[in-house]
């Protein structure tokens, strides 16, 4: 579901004519491990400036006006950016159809006859260890 939230900001950020970047990654913290997606806003007096409308969208919900206003101009320290660029080459050349046509946040699988789909998959994320340093 992040990943439509953040179409969206992009699209109607750049409908203001301003810059806006779609970036995705990992979310690993100790209670949750996942893929996640977010923005990133250009602003000519400040920079690039992040916005995760997942987190700060619930966080609105909740009524938690501190965290929510957090999320809007900032990221937590649990992220690991890994994508960018919507559709960039693969470092190995896919040879049939891409499983996921925008950020691939999971990595492509295929044969010589075909790509394999993410149900088709058994996919878990495990964590192993956690330590704040």
């Amino acid at each position: 579901m992040c990943k439509r939230f953040y179409l969206l900001l992009c699209v109607v950020w750049r409908e203001f004519q301003q810059n806006a970047k779609w970036e995705s990654g990992l979310y690993i913290s100790e209670y949750t491990q996942g893929p996640h997606d977010w923005a990133k806003f250009y602003l000519p007096t400040i920079g690039w400036v992040y916005a995760d409308a997942s987190f700060g969208g619930s966080a609105y919900r909740g009524h938690n006006t501190e965290r929510w206003k957090y999320y809007f101009g900032n990221l937590d320290i649990f992220r690991m950016p890994a994508n960018d660029d919507i559709q960039a080459d693969f470092t190995v050349a896919k040879k049939q159809l891409r499983a996921d046509p925008i950020d691939n946040q999971r990595g492509e699988f295929e044969s010589n006859q075909r790509s394999f789909r993410f149900n088709e998959l058994d996919w878990n994320v495990t964590l192993i260890g956690f330590e704040f340093l």
